[in-house]
C-alpha cells in the first residue's frame, strides 16, 4: 500500500487526456497515414478509419485504460494481477515498446535533423536529390541526433509523470493542434499544375480526403481498404517547401517542429511503459530504471543507425517487403507482437476473466459505460477475428 501511494499518477483529468492524446498521435499518423488515404481512396479510407476507431479502438482503448487502473501495474505486470496464468502476456506487451523506442529515436533524431535544416534557411539543400539518403548512411549525424532526441525523452521521463509526462503534455500537445491548424489552413490555399497542364488546388485535395468515392470498389480493393486502415515524409515534402518559395522555409519549420511534438510525446509514452514496467517487476527507483532503459536504446538505436551503413543489408520479409534493421524492428513489434498482445487481451478479457472485469472497473465510481453490448460483442468476437485476420496478412498467409 505505501508503494502503490507513492507512485506518480497524474493531477487531473485534462493531464491524463492530453497525455494519452500525445500518445497516440505519433509519427505514423503524420508519416503513414496520409500515404495510406492517397493510396486507399482518400473519402473511403477516412470512413473505414473512422468506424474501426469508434468501434475496434474503442474497445481495445477502453479495455488497456481499464485494466491499468484497476491493477495499477505497467504492461509487464498488468495482466498477472488478472489473471496469474498470463504473465507471459506481460512479457510480450513489455518487449513491444523494447523493441520499438530505439528506432523511434532514430527516426525522432533525423526529425531533429530536418528542423534544423529549416531553422537555419537550408531547406533548399533538404529537397535534392539524395539528401535524405546521403544522411541517413552518415556515420556521424544520425548518431547525434539519435543521441539528442533520446536525451530530450529521457530528461522528461526523469522526472516522473507529474512533473515531467503531464506538464510536457500540457505545452505541447495545445502548441501541436496549433501548428496543425496553421498548416492545414496554408495547405488549402496552395496549387500545383502538373506537366500535363492540369491545376488542382488544395480545396480540390480536401475533397478527394473526405469525400469516399466508392467507384471501381470491389471487394478485394475493400479488404486491403480495410486491413491499411488498421494497422513519406523526408523526401517528398522538402520538395514540396521548395515549390513554395520564401514561404517554403518557414512551412518547413513549423511542419518539422510540428512533427517533431508529436515524435516526442509519443517517445516518451513508450519509454515510461518500459520504465514503470521496470519498476514493478524489479522494484527500482525511477532513476535507476530510466538509466536502465536509456542504455538499452541507446545500443539498440546505435544498430539501426549503423544498420545503413556498416550493418546494411537486405532481408525480405514474410509479407513481401525488403527490410533493413529498422523495419525489421518496426515488422517485429508492430506487425507480429502487437496484434498478438492485443488478441491475447482479447482472449483475457473475453473469454478468461469476462467483459464484466472490465465493465466494473469503469462503472465503479458511479459512471454509466455506454455501449456496453457493443463493447461485449466486439471484445470477445469481432476484434479478436480482425485482428487474426490482420497478423496472417502479415505472414504473407
Amino acid at each position: 500500500m505505501e508503494k502503490e501511494a507513492k507512485r506518480n499518477v497524474f493531477t487531473g483529468s485534462i493531464g491524463f487526456v492530453l497525455a494519452a492524446a500525445g500518445s497516440a498521435v505519433g509519427l505514423g499518423n503524420i508519416w503513414r497515414f496520409p500515404y495510406l488515404a492517397a493510396r486507399d481512396g482518400g473519402g473511403m479510407f477516412l470512413v473505414v478509419y473512422i468506424v474501426l476507431a469508434l468501434t475496434f479502438g474503442f474497445t481495445l482503448l477502453i479495455t488497456e485504460i481499464a485494466i491499468g487502473r484497476k491493477t495499477k501495474q505497467s504492461p509487464l505486470t498488468a495482466y498477472g494481477r488478472i489473471n496469474g496464468r498470463w504473465k507471459g502476456l506481460g512479457i510480450i506487451a513489455c518487449l513491444v515498446p523494447i523493441i520499438i523506442l530505439p528506432y523511434y529515436c532514430a527516426i525522432g533524431g533525423w526529425v531533429v535533423k530536418y528542423l534544423l535544416v529549416y531553422l537555419t534557411g537550408h531547406g533548399a539543400e533538404a529537397a535534392q536529390d539524395g539528401y535524405f539518403t546521403g544522411f541517413i548512411s552518415g556515420h556521424v549525424q544520425p548518431i547525434v541526433m539519435l543521441v539528442v532526441f533520446l536525451l530530450a525523452t529521457s530528461f522528461i521521463i526523469f522526472r516522473g509523470v507529474n512533473k515531467g509526462i503531464e506538464s510536457l503534455s500540457k505545452v505541447l500537445m495545445p502548441a501541436l493542434l496549433v501548428l496543425i491548424v496553421i498548416i492545414a489552413v496554408f495547405s488549402l490555399t496552395l496549387s500545383h499544375t502538373d506537366d500535363a497542364g492540369v491545376t488542382r488546388t488544395g480545396l480540390q485535395g480536401l475533397g478527394i480526403y473526405v469525400i469516399p468515392d466508392f467507384k471501381g470498389m470491389t471487394l478485394q480493393k475493400f479488404i486491403n481498404v480495410l486491413l491499411d486502415a488498421m494497422g513519406l515524409m523526408f523526401v517528398t515534402l522538402p520538395k514540396v517547401f521548395s515549390e513554395m518559395g520564401m514561404i517554403g522555409n518557414i512551412m518547413g519549420c513549423l511542419f518539422f517542429a510540428m512533427v517533431l511534438f508529436a515524435a516526442l510525446t509519443s517517445s516518451v509514452s513508450i519509454m515510461e511503459a518500459v520504465v514503470s514496467s521496470f519498476m514493478d517487476q524489479f522494484h527500482l527507483s525511477r532513476t535507476k530504471a530510466a538509466v536502465i532503459e536509456f542504455v538499452i536504446a541507446l545500443a539498440a538505436g546505435l544498430a539501426v543507425c549503423l544498420g545503413y551503413n556498416e550493418w546494411y543489408f537486405e532481408l525480405k520479409l514474410p509479407n513481401g517487403a525488403v527490410a533493413q534493421i529498422l523495419d525489421l524492428m518496426d515488422y517485429a513489434s508492430n506487425n507480429i507482437l502487437m496484434p498478438l498482445v492485443a488478441i491475447g487481451t482479447c482472449i483475457l478479457i473475453g473469454w478468461v476473466a469476462m467483459p464484466k472485469t472490465i465493465i466494473d472497473e469503469v462503472e465503479k465510481n458511479g459512471e454509466k459505460m455506454g455501449r456496453k453490448r457493443l463493447y461485449v460483442v466486439m471484445v470477445k468476437f469481432v476484434a479478436p477475428v480482425m485482428l487474426a485476420i490482420l497478423l496472417l496478412k502479415s505472414l504473407g498467409l
